[in-house]
């Protein structure tokens, strides 16, 4: 309904077309970090990783160890994991924002 022009995939312009209150800031956001190839389009695998929730989760993820590895290694230690609780409570509003997700998706899947 959304593929326009039925190439199979969904430009920004296609998905942010809608009557939601929420308005085009809200779903380009959304766009964008579904889109994980980056590509500018969002494909069939992209749409069902975010209708699903998918994409949330895994923009969470990368968000909370992204913030909580400390040396940078893209692997997060036994101390940096200890660490994190308290670097998420005097964390930045990137952080809280993270949080807050996870929150959402746990809520979202009744965990």
């Amino acid at each position: 309904q959304k593929d326009l022009d039925g190439d199979g995939r969904l430009s920004l312009a296609e998905f942010t077309r809608t009557d939601s209150p929420r308005g085009t800031e809200h779903w380009t956001g959304q766009f964008q970090r579904a889109d994980v190839d980056g590509d500018g389009f969002m494909n069939l695998e992209e749409l069902k990783a975010w209708h699903t929730g998918d994409s949330d989760k895994r923009h969470t993820m990368l968000s909370l160890l992204q913030s909580a590895d400390r040396d940078g290694d893209e692997h997060l230690s036994a101390e940096e994991l200890a660490n994190a609780r308290h670097f998420f409570e005097q964390g930045s509003a990137e952080d809280i924002a993270a949080l807050h997700d996870m929150k959402r998706w746990i809520e979202h899947h009744e965990l």
